[in-house]
């Protein structure tokens, strides 16, 4: 508890607490319904360019209850739906493929990384065997 020297009130020091709070620059608050500034897109016509760019590697696909859909950033696009001036024909776990102007694009969803049927079991071993057998091949 503060202890006030007999006959000082309180009264000057309080109004100069409450000028310099006026006279200090204060922030303006932010609505937290509307999205940053730099968060870029703000409607569905600004989704994309048109001209939709994926780069293999660089795409999310999720799935869902047996669904693939796409993920570009925080929105989520399923087969049939239009992104900008491109739209989504098909979507795998392991491809996109893309429409734009009547042409089909098909774009890996990993890089680099093929999907193909395994070798039964005595096929891998007769291979391995014979790679063994002759180096040069």
């Amino acid at each position: 508890m503060t202890v006030w020297p007999t006959g000082v009130t309180r009264w000057p020091l309080v109004l100069t607490a409450g000028l310099w709070s006026c006279l200090l620059p204060a922030q303006t608050l932010r609505d937290p319904t509307v999205p940053p500034p730099l968060a870029g897109a703000t409607g569905p016509a600004e989704l994309a360019p048109s001209g939709l760019v994926l780069q293999p590697g660089q795409i999310s696909v999720l799935q869902q209850e047996g669904n693939y859909y796409l993920v570009l950033g925080t929105r989520v696009f399923a087969q049939g739906q239009r992104v900008g001036q491109t739209t989504l024909e098909r979507i795998t776990e392991t491809e996109v493929w893309l429409r734009e102007n009547g042409s089909t694009q098909r774009i890996p969803v990993f890089a680099g990384v093929q999907r193909r049927a395994a070798m039964p079991a005595a096929a891998a071993s007769s291979e391995a065997a014979s790679v063994a057998a002759d180096p040069s091949n």
